[in-house]
């Protein structure tokens, strides 16, 4: 029951008190929609905590999960349950946004690294969101 006319638009991030949840897809004067974290097209820069390697991760359309297969390099040490959070920098959201967990490193893939992050934010009954309109420090969130 937000929009426009409370400073909302789209592009912008939302989140739960768990972490990311997905971003603003259409915004009215009194109404958002949200594209959740999970929808085929979405995308979203990623940093691995531990080893601190930045990729891409998207929606698969399936459960609670992200597959992250883009920019993380192939030797890069991945553990079971390791954070993962927003990368910032060029991306859509700021920075330390926590998004999953590692779920399976994809260490055994031939050829591409397919890593599968849990989101820890559930994504079913959700009833109140935040969206994030100003990262401290960065001004405006897009």
């Amino acid at each position: 029951d937000k929009g426009t006319d409370n400073g909302l638009e789209a592009g912008l991030p939302v989140v739960t008190g768990a972490g990311l949840v997905g971003r603003l897809d259409q915004v009215d004067r009194a109404r958002s929609v949200v594209r959740l974290a999970t929808h085929p097209d979405f995308r979203v820069g990623v940093r691995l905590v531990d080893s601190q390697d930045e990729g891409l991760a998207r929606g698969t359309g399936e459960g609670d999960v992200l597959i992250l297969d883009a920019g993380i390099r192939s030797d890069t040490p991945i553990s079971i349950g390791e954070v993962v959070t927003t990368s910032g920098g060029r991306s859509l959201f700021p920075s330390d946004i926590p998004v999953g967990r590692v779920l399976d490193t994809g260490n055994d893939a031939d050829f591409r690294r397919s890593i599968v992050v849990e989101l820890t934010a559930r994504l079913e009954n959700l009833s109140f969101l935040n969206v994030v309109v100003e990262a401290p420090g960065l001004g405006m969130a897009r």
